[in-house]
């Protein structure tokens, strides 16, 4: 028995021995091939004759996918399209494979992003960004990149000298040849060719001027909803179902469900926003109803309005004691003990306000300043963006007050829900869409 279990513990230790020769021959092998497979890249690339360099290592990484002989690789690549051999976006493709296979090389993640941004590949970008932070690996380079992406922009649109927006984020034009609209995506609503279309608000109503005597209410599919004979001299945003209208220089109130004048005249007049409106009547603005009751907390000098008409946003409203503006509800009551010089209007969070050196910056809805000022002017911010004018020209910052689109506009207005921002070029002005290419933020 013993004689038997010697002779069998030395067989297994033989055919062990001949299996780890047999294992090292077959390594020494494939050492050798890998090493045969990256002389000959090599070779081949001095040669500059790359794409046979690149098959050459990507047979070599069957055997081992080594790092560095894969930046060797990646520089064939670079050198390949370099020479017309190839097309951009197999260099692309082949930078992102490195950057899958060695997911912590940051400096690759940040090559990889920067060309895409260089060759306005910004879908590219976003996704190899939104890769790289899968892996965990971040950098201020790639934080920069990440606005770079994030904030990236299209323009479009003729030049228009007149823009009245609103908070619905549609926006009414007019040039020489007449009055238009922009729907909230920044396309053309209605041409340029209008007598007159009245400021746009968060209704789906509007007025279209269809001559000198008639303008028409009609809704977004351009069903007239009712006929005004005479026509006004001029409007403001409808909301509620009325109409803020202006006559001999008094403004009065139409309902056009009704057909008929309900309130006026008074001084100044906004739209109305669930059944309040804000109307200046002599030298104060009060707080009305519908039936043109004072519901109000009291009087203000001043309530700042939207170019449209618009008075309140959020159920927060702008306004002046004559001597400082604060934060009200719509009805008037302070919201918290702020006050500045000046504050805008209110589109969102942060208030852009002016301080008593003349300087601008952000504070919110609680009354906590969020950027001290230091600019030259600047609007509210709207759906993560603020309109700020620095050195002379208008860009847009973000809420870490870092300027994500340059400041190189002679004008700017508020970013809608959808991305979409009214940017001015030269002087006279001359407005046209901006168009952020992504949902920002995510």
């Amino acid at each position: 028995m013993n004689k038997a279990r010697i002779l069998l513990s030395v067989g297994l230790v033989v055919v062990a021995i001949a299996c780890w020769i047999s294992y090292g021959n077959k390594m020494s092998g494939r050492d050798e091939e890998y090493a045969i497979h990256i002389s000959n890249a090599e070779a081949y690339a001095e040669k500059h004759l790359y794409q046979k360099a690149i098959a050459e290592y990507e047979k070599a990484f069957k055997i081992n996918n080594d790092e560095k002989q894969r930046e060797a690789w990646l520089a064939a690549y670079w050198s390949a399209f370099e020479d017309g051999v190839i097309e951009e976006k197999k260099y692309t493709d082949a930078l992102t494979t490195f950057c899958v296979n060695f997911p912590q090389r940051i400096d690759m993640w940040e090559k990889l992003i920067s060309y895409q941004l260089e060759t306005r590949n910004y879908d590219g970008a976003r996704i190899s960004y939104l890769r790289s932070a899968k892996a965990g690996v971040t950098s201020d380079k790639l934080e920069e990149y990440k606005n770079a992406i994030y904030y990236s922009y299209r323009e479009w649109g003729q030049g228009m000298p007149e823009v009245t927006g609103s908070t619905s984020g549609r926006n009414r034009v007019r040039d020489d040849r007449g009055y238009g609209s922009l729907d909230s995506l920044g396309k053309v609503k209605h041409y340029n060719t209008y007598l007159y279309i009245g400021p746009i608000g968060k209704e789906k109503v509007y007025l279209l001027g269809v001559s000198e005597e008639e303008m028409r209410v009609v809704d977004d599919a351009d069903v007239v909803q009712a006929i005004i004979k005479p026509a006004f001299e001029d409007t403001k945003a409808i909301g509620d179902g009325i109409i803020p209208y202006l006559e001999q220089g008094k403004w009065y109130y139409f309902d056009y469900v009704q057909g008929q004048k309900i309130l006026g005249p008074y001084d100044d007049a906004s739209t109305f926003y669930n059944g309040l409106a804000a109307v200046k009547k002599g030298d104060n603005w009060i707080i009305i109803n519908k039936k043109g009751d004072e519901v109000g907390a009291g009087s203000f000098k001043d309530v700042v309005l939207l170019d449209n008409g618009e008075y309140v946003m959020k159920d927060v409203m702008v306004a002046s004691d004559g001597k400082y503006y604060g934060i009200y509800d719509a009805k008037g009551n302070p919201k918290n003990e702020f006050s500045a010089p000046k504050i805008d209007f209110c589109m969102n969070d942060w208030l852009a306000f002016q301080d008593g050196s003349g300087k601008w910056g952000f504070v919110d809805l609680a009354g906590e300043v969020q950027i001290k000022p230091g600019y030259e002017e600047a609007l509210s911010f709207s759906n993560g963006l603020a309109a700020v004018k620095k050195d002379g020209n208008w860009g847009y910052v973000n809420h870490d007050n870092v300027m994500v689109i340059e400041n190189k506009y002679s004008g700017a207005r508020y970013v809608s829900g959808e991305g979409i921002a009214m940017v001015a070029s030269g002087e006279p002005q001359s407005w046209h869409v901006l168009a952020l290419r992504f949902e920002y933020g995510k």
